[in-house]
């Protein structure tokens, strides 16, 4: 019984992290489309004043050129955008349960969890006690004790008794007060001492302390996997911690580097190839950010998973 409300817990645990997981991919791929999207109607008003300039002889046909392939270069990164959008969707209402076809959106954005981007814990701090498939195993190994002591048992004396007490009356005239009632008690004991069973309790035993011993090397070593696991899922926590903030620190900085090169071109002190190369930069940098936040975020549920901290 403690067996199978382990593993419906598992089970539990298991889904938690699955639709978290969906939930935040969905999150990650609003928060690219939001990106790209911006990418796209920059490129679009960047197109717009380059064709007025360009309609008055002011920018040169190349740049005119150039600025409508940087509009369609944005297009196919923003559709995907979309489709990673819809596909994420998908994948999370299969977990809930929901028809495909029903429209769902969720609330919330990455963003709503930066506050949440730290973890307290050390990496010798990391409690394994309450991981449910070593809960799982500690109870096959406790049932497995058991059974060796029973297998031990079976070379023990045993005695059984019974004792049976019966009363009987007949009479024609099935009147209760002239029967005649008769009683009869017996009682039996029996002493059954194993004195030769060809070797087959020895047996019995030897495979009992095997299957023992198996299970405890699968705990030990299942343990040691689960420990390295929490602690890669650790280490990547803190990667994703730098990467998020250099990221955050280079996206103010690059928002600033293209709004710099946009006015230079429009007062004839740049190029497009500098707006395109700061628009490179702004995206790498936001996007850097969003995968950090996301990352960081998966491998935190990961790591509650195996800590069993999911309720």
């Amino acid at each position: 019984v403690m067996l199978s409300i382990e593993k419906a817990r598992s089970s539990q645990i298991d889904m938690i992290e699955q639709v978290s997981q969906a939930y935040f991919s969905v999150l990650l791929a609003k928060e690219s489309l939001v990106v790209y999207q911006r990418v796209y109607d920059n490129a679009v008003e960047n197109n717009k004043n380059i064709k007025v300039r360009y309609d008055v002889g002011s920018v040169s046909e190349f740049d005119f050129i150039s600025s409508n392939v940087a509009v369609q270069s944005a297009i196919p990164n923003l559709i995907e955008a979309q489709n990673s959008v819809v596909l994420a969707l998908w994948q999370l209402k299969a977990l809930l349960g929901v028809d495909l076809k029903k429209n769902i959106d969720v609330i919330g954005s990455l963003m709503d969890y930066e506050a949440q981007m730290n973890y307290a814990k050390t990496i010798s701090e990391l409690d394994l006690s309450n991981n449910t498939t070593l809960k799982q195993l500690d109870i096959q190994e406790r049932m497995l004790t058991q059974n060796l002591k029973i297998q031990r048992a079976a070379n023990l004396p045993t005695l059984a008794g019974s004792i049976n007490d019966q009363w009987t009356a007949m009479d024609e005239t099935l009147n209760i007060s002239n029967f005649k009632w008769m009683g009869s008690s017996t009682a039996a004991f029996s002493l059954n001492v194993p004195i030769f069973s060809g070797g087959k309790r020895r047996a019995a035993i030897n495979q009992a302390k095997i299957d023992l011993a198996k299970m405890q090397l699968q705990r030990e070593d299942a343990e040691r996997q689960l420990r390295m696991a929490a602690m890669s899922y650790y280490s990547s926590m803190q990667t994703n911690l730098k990467q998020y903030h250099a990221a955050s620190q280079t996206i103010s900085q690059a928002k600033r580097g293209y709004d710099i090169a946009v006015k230079r071109y429009e007062v004839g002190g740049g190029t497009l190839v500098d707006i395109d190369n700061s628009q490179l930069q702004l995206t790498q940098a936001e996007l850097g950010r969003n995968s950090a936040i996301y990352n960081f975020l998966v491998s935190k549920i990961a790591l509650d998973k195996i800590l069993g901290n999911h309720e």
